[in-house]
This record gives C-alpha cells, sequence and structure tokens, in this order.
C-alpha cells in the first residue's frame, strides 16, 4: 500500500496543477515575506513596517489581472516544458451530469463526490484570484487604515526611528485618543529641540524626561504613554525560556483555546494547586469517551 501511495503522490507532484500551484504561492508569499520578516523582528521599525503593509497591499492588486495571469501562465509552462511535464489539461465534457437519483428531490449545497476536469481559465478562477482575494481580505483585516496609523504613530516616539517626533503623523494618532493636537504641535517642535540636546535613546527615556517636566509637554506625554500600552511585537519574548515551558512542541499542534486554558492554569499555578480537586479531574478523564 505504500508503494501504491508513493507512486500516486509521484503522480500528483509531477502534474502540471501541482507546478502552476507552487508557482502562484512562490510569487504571492514572496511579495509578502518582507513584510512577514519586519514584523516578526525583534527590532522591529514600526513605520518601515506600515509603508511595507501599503506596498504589499498595492503589489497584490497588481497581480490580481488576467495580464499577470498569463505571466505566470507562461512562466510555469516554461518550467513544465524544461522538465518534461505534460501541459495539456482535460476539457470539460459537454455531456451534462447525472445527478444520483437518492438526490433528486434535494438541494444540493456540497459537492456529490465527482468534479470537472479542469481547463486553463478554471485555473485562474478557481485557485489564483481566491488566493489572491483571501491574502487580500486577512491583511485589509489585520491593517486596516486605523492599525496603520497607529503603527506609525508609535514609531514616531521612537527616538530610533526615522520620523521620531515627527508631528503630521503623530498628529493622527493623537487625534484617535482624543489628544489636544493644537497644543501639542508646540510640545513636540519643543521636545524635539531637547531630545537632540540630551541623552534621549529610547522611548522610555524620552518619557521619563517629560514626566520630570510635567505639567509641560502634558499632551505629549499622553501621547507617549498611549505608545507604551500598544503591544507591538511577541517576537523577542517567544524566545524567552519562561514561555517554552508553556509552548512545548507537543502544544504548538492544540487548539488556541486549550492551550490558553493551559497557560492560565500554569501562569496561577498557586491558585490552582489551592482550588482544583485532582482526584475529581482524574475521574472525569477516566470516565471520558476511550475514543478522546
Amino acid at each position: 500500500s505504500k508503494a501504491v501511495e508513493a507512486k500516486g503522490l509521484l503522480f500528483q507532484v509531477q502534474s502540471f496543477s501541482f507546478l502552476l500551484s507552487l508557482v502562484i504561492f512562490d510569487r504571492i508569499l514572496s511579495c509578502t515575506k518582507q513584510l512577514s520578516d519586519q514584523l516578526q523582528s525583534s527590532k522591529i521599525d514600526l513605520y518601515r513596517a506600515s509603508e511595507l503593509v501599503t506596498a504589499s497591499k498595492v503589489m497584490l492588486q497588481q497581480f490580481r489581472t488576467d495580464e499577470y495571469w498569463d505571466q505566470i501562465f507562461r512562466y510555469a509552462t516554461d518550467i513544465a516544458n524544461t522538465h518534461s511535464i505534460s501541459t495539456e489539461v482535460d476539457e470539460p465534457r459537454s455531456t451534462r451530469k447525472q445527478r444520483p437519483a437518492n438526490l433528486d428531490d434535494s438541494i444540493i449545497t456540497d459537492s456529490v463526490g465527482s468534479r470537472e476536469p479542469m481547463k486553463t481559465s478554471h485555473f485562474k478562477t478557481r485557485l489564483y484570484f481566491p488566493v489572491l482575494d483571501q491574502f487580500l481580505v486577512e491583511m485589509n483585516a489585520r491593517f486596516n487604515q486605523s492599525n496603520c496609523i497607529i503603527l506609525k504613530g508609535i514609531a514616531t516616539c521612537s527616538p530610533s526611528s526615522s520620523v521620531f517626533l515627527d508631528f503630521q503623523d503623530m498628529k493622527e494618532f493623537a487625534l484617535m485618543f482624543g489628544i489636544d493636537v493644537t497644543t501639542l504641535v508646540m510640545e513636540v517642535a519643543l521636545a524635539s529641540r531637547v531630545a537632540s540636546r540630551n541623552s534621549i535613546k529610547t522611548t522610555v527615556d524620552l518619557g521619563r524626561y517629560l514626566h520630570s517636566c510635567l505639567p509641560v509637554h502634558r499632551n505629549l506625554y499622553d501621547t507617549i504613554q498611549i505608545a507604551f500600552t500598544n503591544a507591538v511585537s511577541s517576537a523577542e519574548c517567544e524566545h524567552s525560556s519562561s514561555l517554552k515551558r508553556i509552548k512545548t512542541r507537543l502544544r504548538t499542534t492544540m487548539g488556541e483555546d486549550r492551550l490558553s486554558d493551559l497557560a492560565i492554569l500554569f501562569i496561577e499555578r498557586d491558585m490552582a494547586s489551592k482550588t482544583l480537586d485532582y482526584e475529581q479531574i482524574i475521574d472525569e478523564f477516566a470516565s471520558a469517551d476511550k475514543n478522546q
């Protein structure tokens, strides 16, 4: 059976549809790789990340054209010809499919175990465009206009950023949280001069300096506080030994709810040891379905 399965896998790998899928995902993932690397970096540049988000969206929109699809299809065809892979695809038969007799009086919303042979246009409408649409939907949901404003706003609070204390980018961020921007503009101008003269290298240093000057720079200090409370990246803390106690190799395959419950038990282990009845838990586990 293993030999049959291996031959089946080999046949699928050597098919043109598999090759075309590889080419499609290579193009799309190559477009989003820089953004992914930037967002997962422990030294993330938020302003650059926001620019990459916009650029990635525009590029994915440009991918979703018939002209670009033709380029991808020709490229995949050239690779197939080089490696002697057949590029022929079966055309759908003109005969009408017979519906199973037991489903005559039913409304069918799913497949019935058969499919139409794919032709060239089907790869575009059933694979390429749907994948691109899903990428764009996810990116628009995760990086909407409000989130991009927040990314740029937090970047203006970091001395290491190229837009440090840039009022235009900070203004939209401040307006989202009800900061008085008419006063903020002068506070930013004064603080930028002070920052260049003092050893302010991090956002924490800037926050400490502004706190020492209160009630002066009140609006700028409030903006910095908001930037502090926004979680930016978990890339660096994911390498800590404490998190590895929870997120082991086995638990990375678990569902999010179970992993969250285990994390709470570990974090609140002192309280759990006093309130949980281990004998009752063992009894419930023993009485559960053996197949689970």
